[in-house]
């Protein structure tokens, strides 16, 4: 019998199977799900480690074993924004078209939610993840691309991993600014998740655009709603009642349409007129009907382009990973998606 080296009680995992066959994570990952063509005297080595490390793929990748359908794992951070719907929408349409069918998930902004989607994710039952992630670091997903599972992050940033997303500071900084030239000089904020990519980038903007126009920043405007409808309406709620009418913001910018809708509750709630007595304005863009008034003014962003890059993006690296390359690329792609400010009709001019 051959000693594998290992304890009795220590599982065999992927990376040993690759050590012993002197192949790659990829390559033991085509050889188990015998989707990606792989020569014969490869799959004779890769099957020997197999046997003499006793390796047992777990129970999903034996399932998905002879699958021929290829699947896509997407999260998403939630099912209420509008955008993310838009984007989930053609991204469903758009990888059709090119034969992939779209397994969805959502992490509700929870990294340990999106780490247990990841897992499973990681144990074959996808071929591509695209995500909006919430985490911090970009280990889980280095780790899903050393096996063979190409990824494409959208609208979140981390470091290391291919990106499509948007320019939020510089869209948030215009933003501000047309407030600003409107007259504006008490604005308030409302926040996005706390350590993602994108609340940073948007609210960097918002101080950004104070601090050259010359406004200092008031703390009892900087209010951290975490993307959420609920949250931005108690802490909208709560500033008008703790302050004097004097101090109240002429203005509210919200680092997304679900806490827009919050914060448009609480003024609305407190008898106070959209856009008369406090401006609204928002990163994305609020769906109403048209013959609804007074219409948002919004950071607009173009949801199909965002979706037909990502759709571009991973495609591209399913197709290299199919042609024998034993590694997907490293050096990240980030494709930045253009956004618009729409003026609409809830920022006042009061100069």
């Amino acid at each position: 019998m051959i000693n594998s080296g290992k304890r009795d009680y220590e599982k065999a995992r992927i990376t040993d199977v690759a050590d012993r066959a002197g192949v790659s994570i990829a390559t033991v990952s085509r050889v188990l799900h015998r989707n990606y063509p792989v020569s014969d005297e490869t799959r004779t080595r890769v099957s020997n480690a197999i046997k003499e490390l006793n390796y047992t793929p777990n129970f999903m990748a034996s399932r998905m074993k002879n699958r021929k359908d290829r699947l896509i794992g997407v999260i998403l951070p939630n099912l209420l924004n509008d955008t993310v719907m838009h984007v989930a929408e053609v991204l469903l349409s758009e990888l059709r078209k090119k034969g992939f069918l779209i397994f969805f998930a959502c992490s509700e902004n929870n990294k340990q939610v999106e780490l247990s989607i990841l897992e499973l994710f990681r144990s074959s039952l996808v071929d591509a993840v695209v995500a909006s992630s919430v985490l911090s670091n970009a280990e889980m997903f280095k780790t899903l691309e050393s096996q063979g599972i190409p990824v494409v992050l959208f609208d979140r940033y981390l470091g290391e991993i291919d990106w499509v997303g948007e320019d939020g500071f510089q869209a948030s900084y215009e933003m501000i600014k047309y407030i600003i030239n409107r007259g504006h000089r008490k604005i308030a904020v409302l926040k996005g998740l706390g350590g993602t990519s994108i609340s940073l980038n948007r609210y960097n903007g918002y101080l950004a655009a104070l601090n050259e126009a010359g406004i200092a920043v008031n703390p009892q405007y900087q209010l951290q709603g975490d993307f959420s409808e609920k949250l931005a309406y108690e802490l909208t709620r709560d500033m008008l009642s703790n302050l004097k009418q004097e101090d109240y913001p002429t203005a509210i910018f919200c680092a997304n349409s679900n806490m827009a809708i919050g914060a448009i509750d609480a003024i609305n709630e407190a008898g106070l007129r959209i856009p008369e007595d406090i401006s609204i304005a928002c990163y994305g863009e609020i769906v109403i009907p048209k013959y609804l008034r007074p219409r948002p003014s919004c950071v607009r962003q173009d949801y199909r382009e965002l979706s037909k890059q990502i759709c571009r993006l991973i495609v591209e690296k399913i197709e290299k990973l199919n042609d024998e390359a034993d590694e997907i690329p490293k050096s990240p792609a980030r494709i930045v998606v253009g956004t618009t400010i729409f003026e609409g009709e809830t920022v006042a001019d009061i100069r």
